[in-house]
C-alpha cells in the first residue's frame, strides 16, 4: 500500500536493565523536502495493535473520545519505543521523505555511528 511506516526500535544495552516503556522520542518528518505540516497519521504499539490519541493527552486502545494523531506545523511527532507511525501517502506525489530524531533522551547508541537523518527515495519504510 502507498503508506509510510516509521518504527522506533529501542533495546537495552545491558540485559539486566529493562527499556522504560514511558519514554517518548521526538522526530521531525519531511515529505518532498518540506516539513510535514499538520499531517494526520495512525500509531500502532509493539504488538501491532492500533492505539489512539485522546483529548487528555493519553494514548490507549480505547476508542471513545479519540482525536487524530497529527504532526505539528514544523513536522514534529512523537513515538514510544516499539511504536510505529503509519501515514497514508495515497494521492500524494511522494518523491522523497526524511526523518530526523530531535532528542536522544540520554540513551546511548551501542551499534556504532548511525546517521541522525534517515531518508528514502524508493521504499518508504524506516526503523529508527
Amino acid at each position: 500500500t502507498p503508506d509510510l511506516f516509521i518504527t522506533k526500535h529501542v533495546e537495552s544495552a545491558d540485559d539486566r536493565y529493562e527499556v522504560p516503556k514511558d519514554v517518548a522520542f521526538k522526530f521531525v518528518l519531511k515529505l518532498n523536502e518540506k516539513l510535514a505540516n499538520k499531517e494526520q497519521y495512525r500509531v500502532f504499539n509493539e504488538n501491532g495493535d492500533e492505539v489512539y490519541n485522546h483529548q487528555d493527552g493519553t494514548i490507549s486502545s480505547e476508542t471513545t473520545n479519540k482525536i487524530p494523531f497529527m504532526t505539528d506545523r514544523n513536522g514534529n511527532f512523537t513515538l514510544y519505543g516499539g511504536y510505529t507511525l503509519s501515514m497514508s501517502v495515497m494521492g500524494y506525489p511522494m518523491r522523497s521523505w526524511s526523518c530526523r530524531k530531535k532528542t536522544f533522551n540520554r540513551f546511548l547508541r551501542q551499534r556504532g555511528p548511525l546517521p541522525s537523518v534517515r531518508s528514502n527515495q524508493m521504499v518508504p519504510e524506516l526503523n529508527l
